[in-house]
C-alpha cells in the first residue's frame, strides 16, 4: 500500500510540475499567438496592397543637363528634386545611379532609377558635359 501511495504522490507531483507552468504561461502564450495572428493579418493586407499598386514612383531631377570641368566634384544626389511613392512616401535614399569618371572629357549620361516595393520603376537622365579644365597663365 505504501508503494502505491508513493507512486500516486509522484504522479501528482509530475502533473503539478507540468500543469502549473502551463497554466501560468497560458496568458503569455495567448498574447504571443494573438501577436503572430495580427502580424500575419497585417502582412496579408500589405501584400494585397502591393498587388494593387500599379502606380510608379515619382522621380524628378532638378535639371536635365549640367556642364562641369575635368576633376570637379559631382554630387549625384543633389540633382534629385523628388523621389517618392504614393504608398511608400519618400524614396530618395533608394535612388540608384551610375557614376562617371569626372577626369574624362566628353558628354555622358547619369541614369537615375527608382523602384517601389511592388517593382514599379521610374527612370530619369542627367546629361553631363565635362569640359577640359582651363589653364590660365598670367
Amino acid at each position: 500500500m505504501k508503494k502505491g501511495k508513493i507512486i500516486f504522490i509522484a504522479v501528482v507531483a509530475v502533473i503539478f510540475c507540468i500543469a502549473v507552468p502551463v497554466i501560468l504561461n497560458r496568458g503569455a502564450i495567448q498574447r504571443k499567438l494573438e501577436a503572430i495572428r495580427q502580424e500575419e493579418a497585417e502582412k496579408e493586407k500589405y501584400e494585397e496592397m502591393l498587388k494593387a499598386d500599379e502606380i510608379a514612383p515619382i522621380l524628378i531631377l532638378s535639371q536635365d543637363k549640367v556642364i562641369m570641368y575635368q576633376g570637379d566634384e559631382l554630387n549625384y544626389k543633389s540633382f534629385i528634386k523628388e523621389a517618392s511613392d504614393n504608398l511608400e512616401g519618400d524614396l530618395t535614399d533608394k535612388v540608384k545611379y551610375n557614376e562617371l569618371d569626372i577626369n574624362q572629357v566628353g558628354e555622358f549620361v547619369v541614369d537615375y532609377e527608382i523602384s517601389d516595393t511592388a517593382l514599379n520603376i521610374t527612370k530619369a537622365e542627367l546629361q553631363v558635359i565635362i569640359k577640359e579644365k582651363p589653364n590660365f597663365k598670367y
